[in-house]
């Protein structure tokens, strides 16, 4: 792939998710809302996109792109007197394993002799639902604490939250979600995690499982595995 045709792949995924990125901070200004809305972004560009290609190169060049967008639109929050530039490459670092992982899901699913098209919206679906599991979920979770803290620290909006509480409370504790919509921290518990590393582990360690070439590993083992005597 020459340095042309990459520049040619990345412009439309770079461009989506940096005017989505822009129109969200403009509408939320700069508070956790913002980090919030990169994760829906990418969540919602990065399979449909990557998946418009066959090849690893360009799907490496679109996910990247997409979180690139994502993350360069979240840089005039740092102006704000609350957002450092740490807070910033924290979140960029989750943006790209989170789209990392979202690559690795769909690519999976298209090796399970699944269509691109449907490959890409499961891959949405599981993204949202991923993100959306405190609320949903919230039936099922009364006496499942230990449970919880496992889904907690994997999640990059809880993630997301224990970086940066000093923008206000956490998004469980908003009327809305603590009256309506979830259980936590009223029938379970839960601790917000220091940061967003436990989540940034899980979804680039979920990507590197998704995306391993294990057939083509597997094969190279037997190969070279000695034969009987």
């Amino acid at each position: 792939m020459t340095f042309r045709s990459a520049l040619l792949v990345a412009l439309a995924p770079l461009l989506l998710s940096f005017g989505a990125g822009v129109a969200c901070y403009l509408v939320v200004g700069a508070n956790s809302a913002t980090f919030f809305g990169a994760v829906v972004i990418v969540a919602l560009l990065t399979p449909t996109l990557v998946l418009a290609y066959d090849d690893r190169a360009r799907q490496a060049v679109v996910a990247t792109c997409v979180a690139d967008g994502a993350g360069l639109a979240l840089l005039p929050t740092v102006a704000d007197p609350y957002v450092t530039l740490l807070d910033w490459v924290r979140a960029y670092l989750l943006l790209c394993a989170f789209a990392a992982a979202l690559w690795g899901v769909a690519a999976l699913l298209t090796r399970l002799r699944i269509t691109p098209v449907l490959a890409s919206a499961l891959t949405v679906v599981l993204a949202l639902a991923w993100l959306a599991w405190p609320v949903w979920l919230s039936p099922w979770l009364a006496g499942r604490e230990r449970l919880v803290g496992w889904l907690v620290a994997a999640h990059p909006l809880f993630g997301l939250d224990g970086a940066l509480r000093h923008l206000g409370p956490p998004w469980t504790e908003h009327h809305l979600m603590y009256t309506r919509l979830s259980v936590l921290n009223q029938d379970v518990t839960y601790s917000l995690p220091a940061g967003v590393a436990r989540a940034t582990v899980f979804h680039g360690l979920l990507a590197l499982a998704c995306l391993l070439p294990w057939r083509r590993l597997t094969a190279r083992r037997r190969a070279t595995a000695p034969g009987p005597a």
